[in-house]
């Protein structure tokens, strides 16, 4: 026997585990590659709950509601203290046109059945790959500008006497600062975090649904806010403070405020929170 025929087996039992571990390593290359620009944290945008009414208590202006009314899993219409607005969609189901109702008295409608005739000041929105690019009622403006990440990091407004606003990210995508300027002069707003979610940000992220809203602590943070900030600061002084209860999805179902007046005096309030079942 020739020494080569001696250990051919072993040669082909050899062999064929190389082949075997080569096919698995290799396989690994079929699977999906990591995007480093995604965001582990981020919550599936079919499981975000939607808000379905807002009750705010000011203890100087009493209270206010906030609506929201759906339609074939879409939000359709928002009644914000008397203020009726339309949403129409385009065909990637994102917000494409806002219009507000002419009609008066509307804070105790039912805003699931009320049709409005007349309309005022619509606003346009734009996207471009997906996102959010330009917005109001003259179509372009506000202009918006994103990372690589896909982070909103600025609002540039082209209408005339109106703000333009610059965003800074920690790791997790959650805003740091918000520099908010004017062109002449502005100031620069900072916050703090609880690690729970900010009610606006699913509407945000399902529909493009941009605001920010008339009432504490929302008017500084806006729905493209992934969190609720329990302190606020303007130019590195407390402007705000704010105190959550969750529901056992992470949700708020109510939220104390205290503001800081400049006067030295603090403004308090209450914001309730009910969501579509």
């Amino acid at each position: 026997m020739k020494f080569y025929e001696k250990f051919k087996p072993t040669i082909i039992v050899t062999l064929l585990a190389i082949i075997f571990l080569g096919y698995s390593c290799g396989k690994d290359s079929d699977d999906p590659p990591n995007d480093e620009n995604s965001n582990d944290n981020e919550e599936i945008i079919e499981n975000y709950k939607l808000l379905k009414k807002i009750t705010y208590t000011d203890f100087w202006w009493g209270e206010m509601n906030l609506d929201f009314s759906y339609s074939n899993g879409l939000l359709v219409k928002e009644n914000n203290g008397g203020e009726l607005v339309y949403y129409e969609y385009n065909i990637d189901n994102k917000i494409s046109l806002a219009k507000e109702c002419s009609d008066q008295n509307l804070t105790d409608i039912n805003i699931d059945s009320y049709d409005c005739s007349a309309f005022y000041q619509p606003s346009t929105y734009i996207y471009e790959n997906g996102k959010l690019k330009t917005f109001g009622p003259d179509v372009k403006d506000i202009t918006f500008n994103y990372d690589t990440k896909g982070n909103l990091i600025s609002e540039v407004s082209t209408a005339s006497m109106s703000e333009s606003i610059y965003y800074t990210y920690d790791n997790e995508g959650n805003i740091l600062s918000m520099e908010i300027t004017d062109g002449s002069s502005g100031f620069t707003t900072t916050f703090e975090y609880d690690g729970k979610k900010n009610p606006f940000y699913g509407l945000w992220k399902k529909f493009g649904y941009f605001e920010d809203q008339g009432f504490e602590p929302y008017d500084l943070v806006s729905s493209i806010f992934k969190q609720n900030a329990t302190k606020i600061f303007k130019n590195n002084k407390l402007e705000l403070e704010a105190n959550y209860t969750y529901d056992s999805d992470g949700y708020p179902i109510s939220c104390g405020f205290i503001e800081y007046l400049n006067d030295g005096t603090t403004r308090e309030g209450n914001v309730l929170f009910t969501y579509l079942e």
